[in-house]
């Protein structure tokens, strides 16, 4: 049988090791308009500090060495369903593991699975026919799920399936079988060797504020689920260090506000005693978080500066490039960047693991230097990315779907890290120590973790124990169980053949196929014996964004349903499409369909943007329609008012 060992009191030693940064001491630059409530108490001892530091080490050297033993087959397989996604799931072990994503019908499910094929580079996709029901509660089910993915079986305990494989678990998941993210809860307990709390339902949306009654229910559920199975986790550095919430629940808390994630793993002192991070949202939306986290690493990324460059020496981007290079990862770094410049390298997405942007302004808009851009300008994500955002409110509510943090989650990103207020700057890492200590091997839970100044205001959204760089998990074949299940290509043949070509463009999307997606529905369209549908609409709009068919893309919203012309983040991918009309000699009727979808971050900015065009093509009646609809539309009185001042209308 394999064995896992996992002292953490060793040391895993690797080249990325040279790049790792001792703890810097960071000045308090403060934001605009910093307001500091007290948070609770932090530590400046010197000791405690750099022993929170080398915390975080230990606890990435004993998840790369959990990672070495395990090999992964080539493959990845979609379910329709959560209870055929849990079924599937009771095939890993520790000698073969493979991605398992949920396509529930959505247009996000659907991006979402090919953003990882993409990143991911399969040999095989295929799609799982559903399963059944599964006849048994959710949390025995899931201990099964666990003892299997560690060689287990039903005559063994999970704590007995570990000590045979010498597995000591590092971190705790709490999650709740009444809510949607329990589907990554599994995947991180079965996938990393952790036990699961399960809680009742606490919150049902990720807006407002926690009531510490409800903190205190997570971090008393995590420490007995560690007592359960006689794993130390009083201080860190010992055996538990990390806590992961898979539950939908506000990420702020009270008296400050404060951010759950900072707050939850910490003692009355303000001590330390694990690193943590929330993930939430639907099941396929959070089996998609797990399974970036587990499978993927960053092999490119992108860092923009939105700061002038006299701003904040530390946090400039001047000495990341380097240590990029020393990691081998492919990075693309654009210093005191201006808004113009944002959207020149965003139009058809950005195509990185790893993300940084230090950025100013409010919940549903940043500015660069120059520029002031809305949430609805966040680029589309080419592959799942780790976002570090250095912004404030950016994560304030992000049950708001306006907000950038949320768009960020929306538009493909698996760990975001982002303020839930206003902090001082130095409550954020800057670039370079991060990607030092990412480059260094520590988790992100840790990585993003600094206490100056703000600290407590930081929340991390997704696995906190997601690694940059470590070893490569071994190899494994398809299960033969998996054999008798199609392929998506075959799927896809059949679809084209049976001319359901909605399905089939679904597919080709899925497979990461843009280019053949927009050659299918221009090949339909130019035959007069087929047509494009809505739902073929649907499904091809986003591929003619991505691979700039501007054009196509207009045709192809024209066409949808108007319930998916209205989904989040359409209207702003249908501007993106459009970015061209922005300048001297803007189609009118492209302008027209712009001004009848304006994005909704911000209406009075996006409109004002648009204003100047459509009043070249069209006139002053034009933008007066425009302004007109868009108040008739606003239920909120106050950004009536904003609407009529940008339009200079007087006040009722």
């Amino acid at each position: 049988m394999s064995q896992v060992r996992t002292d953490h009191r060793g040391t895993w030693c690797s080249a990325a090791m040279l790049v790792a940064l001792a703890v810097l001491a960071l000045p308090g630059t403060q934001l605009a308009g910093a307001h500091q409530p007290q948070g609770p108490p932090i530590s400046t001892d010197g000791a405690k500090v750099q022993a929170e530091f080398e915390a975080g080490l230990r606890l990435g050297a004993r998840a790369a060495s959990v990672r070495a033993r395990l090999a992964v087959a080539p493959m990845v397989v979609i379910v329709s369903d959560p209870r055929t996604y849990l079924a599937v799931l009771e095939q890993w072990s520790i000698e073969r593991r493979f991605p398992v994503l949920i396509d529930d019908g959505t247009m996000g499910a659907r991006d979402d699975i090919a953003r990882f094929v993409r990143a991911f580079e399969p040999e095989r996709v295929v799609l799982h026919p559903p399963a059944g029901i599964v006849d048994r509660p959710l949390p025995d089910a899931a201990e099964r799920v666990i003892r299997s993915a560690w060689n287990g079986d039903d005559d063994t305990t999970t704590r007995e399936a570990w000590n045979t494989v010498g597995l000591t678990p590092m971190g705790i998941v709490v999650a709740s079988d009444d809510d949607p993210a329990w589907t990554a809860a599994i995947a991180l307990a079965a996938g990393r060797g952790q036990p699961i709390a399960w809680v009742g339902a606490i919150g049902t949306s990720l807006n407002g504020s926690l009531r510490e009654a409800s903190i205190d229910q997570l971090r008393t559920a995590a420490t007995r689920a560690a007592d359960a199975h006689e794993l130390a986790w009083q201080g860190l550095g010992d055996d538990v260090d990390a806590v992961t919430l898979c539950l939908t629940l506000p990420s702020g808390t009270g008296g400050g506000p404060l951010a759950l994630t900072d707050v939850l793993p910490r003692h009355e002192s303000g001590d330390r005693w694990a690193f943590a991070g929330l993930i939430a949202g639907s099941e396929a939306e959070a089996a998609y978080d797990a399974m970036c986290a587990l499978f993927l690493r960053a092999e490119r990324a992108w860092m923009f500066d939105g700061y002038p460059a006299s701003f904040a020496a530390p946090y400039q981007l001047g000495g990341v490039e380097s240590v990029f290079d020393q990691l081998k990862i492919d990075a693309q770094v654009f210093p005191s960047s201006s808004a113009d410049r944002w959207r020149a390298l965003t139009r058809r997405g950005v195509d990185a693991g790893l993300i940084h942007v230090n950025t100013r302004g409010q919940s549903t808009w940043f500015d660069l230097e120059p520029g002031r851009l809305t949430s609805d300008e966040l680029p589309m994500l080419r592959r799942p990315a780790a976002v570090h955002f250095i912004h404030s409110f950016s994560a304030r509510s992000m049950g708001d779907r306006r907000t950038l943090g949320r768009r960020w989650l929306d538009a493909g990103a698996f760990s975001y890290t982002g303020s839930v207020h206003e902090p001082l700057l130095s409550a954020f890492v800057p670039a370079e120590v991060l990607v030092r200590r990412l480059g260094g091997g520590m988790p992100i839970g840790a990585a993003m973790r600094i206490d100056g100044a703000g600290a407590w205001k930081i929340n991390l959204f997704g696995d906190p124990l997601w690694m940059l760089v470590g070893p490569h998990p071994g190899r494994a074949e398809v299960d033969a169980r998996l054999d008798g299940v199609p392929s998506a290509d075959a799927v896809f043949a059949d679809a084209l053949r049976g001319q359901d070509f909605a399905r089939a463009a679904r597919l080709l999307v899925m497979l990461g196929r843009d280019d053949d997606v927009t050659q299918l529905v221009t090949a339909i369209d130019v035959d007069e014996n087929t047509v494009v549908s809505p739902e073929l609409a649907v499904e091809a709009f986003g591929a003619a964004v991505r691979t700039g068919r501007g054009e196509l893309a207009a045709s192809l919203f024209e066409r949808m349903p108007p319930d998916s012309q209205r989904e989040p983040g359409v209207a702003a991918m249908l501007w993106t499409a459009l970015a061209d009309e922005f300048r001297p000699g803007g189609d009118a009727t492209m302008l027209a369909l712009m001004s009848a979808h304006v994005p909704d971050a911000d209406l009075p900015m996006n409109a004002k943007r648009l204003e100047p065009h459509l009043r070249r093509a069209l006139g002053g009646a034009a933008v007066r329609a425009m302004y007109e609809r868009l108040i008739e539309q606003t239920e909120s009185e106050g950004l009536r008012a904003r609407l009529r001042r940008a339009a200079g209308i007087n006040e009722p």
